[in-house]
């Protein structure tokens, strides 16, 4: 016997109702915020380890990221940096 298929989506609707369980709805906002939960921890313990170097990391990727936009800026081709 075949499982029953879920009901279309009506159009303009992205989400459907009640098709995960809470636990699966839990799950899935917990592995969408770990990413961003992971930066957000990650780079202070970077910033306070590296100590006296932190103002390499302030001053650094700025410039880097202005001379990144410099340079694009100046290339008119698709896929070259």
């Amino acid at each position: 016997m075949a499982a029953p298929s879920p009901s279309p989506a009506a159009p303009g609707v992205l989400l459907r109702k009640n098709y995960l369980s809470a636990v699966e709805n839990v799950a899935q906002s917990i592995g969408t915020m770990g990413p961003v939960a992971t930066i957000g921890t990650v780079l202070p313990l970077l910033i306070y380890k590296s100590g006296n170097g932190t103002w390499l990391l302030f001053l650094g990727v700025p410039l880097i990221v202005t001379a990144l936009t410099g340079v694009t800026a100046e290339s008119r081709r698709g896929g070259t940096v």
